[in-house]
């Protein structure tokens, strides 16, 4: 089971980053329909697949209604700041870096929330992080100071992001609780989060459809068309199907493993990402973006080889009384 979430996650993710990056390279604005069309997709595979296989979950689901609207609140924000941070002069590369922050924020609301502890080696691991994450900021944002305005976008996306991983870090320490506590499936998961955020587009109808017209804009001078559609249409299909296999994968692991090992899985992940970002597209990154990334996944690597199992402070203290 796990082995098979991992393939989808290295497969499916790594291909969502490849097309995105696509995507975005000629329509930077298009965040919105990106994500719209992943959570369409998503929520009408997952529609079929009930009804054929067990219809009981559509009325009467594993986790109350409330917990998911909870989980979903979370997981549509998530989603839809991250695509919206790319319009903000915040290159894939970086911004993968920048998500790469996912440790520091788990732990910090684990140990804060959730009384959870950990060893020196992981916490010196996460300074280590978050000290990449920092050298890899600066490098960009040098980089992109030929105007003020610039300059503010970059910070907007940078801030953005930030925003996110403590979302993300919440929702990861929610949904952990949930799978232990009501025993649901990662199907359940993976169609509650997505069917449930649906409603949320609604008032973004507007932005989706310009952006959807806008892949057509230069579709008549094309010399790339398939079928009559540009290929921008084409890389959006498949980034929707990648996406399905990526998120697949990560709900079918979440079930099985906690919240910070999803997080560290990822990054390595990330890592595969940016490499295929820098090879593929030719990114150029600064000295200071390289060392700021070699940081951040380097310890990772760290924090992954000094993890024992992660437990509360509370159980650690039952523990002591028991000796």
């Amino acid at each position: 089971m796990i082995l098979g979430a991992l393939s989808f996650i290295f497969g499916g993710c790594c291909f969502t980053a490849y097309t995105l990056e696509a995507i975005v390279r000629e329509y930077p604005k298009s965040g919105l329909l990106i994500t719209f069309s992943q959570f369409v997709f998503i929520t009408i595979e997952g529609l079929l697949y009930f009804l054929i296989h067990n219809p009981s979950v559509l009325k009467n689901p594993n986790v109350p209604r409330k917990r998911w609207l909870s989980i979903v609140l979370l997981f549509f924000s998530i989603n839809v700041l991250n695509n919206i941070a790319l319009g903000f002069d915040v290159s894939v590369p970086v911004h993968i870096i920048l998500r790469s922050s996912g440790p520091l924020t788990t732990m910090a609301v684990g140990w804060m929330l959730a009384n959870k502890s950990y060893t020196i080696a992981q916490m010196i691991s996460v300074v280590i992080l978050t000290l990449g994450v920092v050298i890899a900021v600066l490098g960009n944002a040098q980089d992109i100071h030929v105007h003020m305005s610039s300059t503010t976008n970059f910070a907007i996306g940078f801030s953005i992001l930030m925003v996110t991983q403590l979302l993300g870090a919440f929702m990861g320490l929610l949904l952990e609780d949930t799978y232990k506590k009501y025993k649901t499936s990662w199907r359940e998961s993976l169609f509650y989060t997505h069917a449930f955020s649906i409603p949320f587009f609604l008032p973004l109808l507007s932005s989706i459809r310009k952006q959807w017209m806008l892949l057509f804009t230069d579709s008549e001078n094309s010399n790339l068309e398939l079928f009559g559609m540009p290929p921008a249409f084409w890389y959006l299909c498949l980034n929707t199907l990648a996406q399905y296999v990526c998120v697949r994968g990560v709900n079918s692991l979440g079930s099985q493993s906690s919240a910070l090992t999803v997080t560290i899985i990822l990054n390595v992940r990330k890592f595969v990402s940016l490499c295929l970002s820098i090879l593929l597209f030719g990114n150029r990154l600064s000295g200071a973006v390289v060392l700021g990334a070699c940081l951040v996944f380097g310890s990772s690597a760290t924090y992954v080889y000094s993890r024992p199992a992660v437990k509360s402070r509370d159980d650690q203290k039952d523990e002591k009384k028991d000796i």
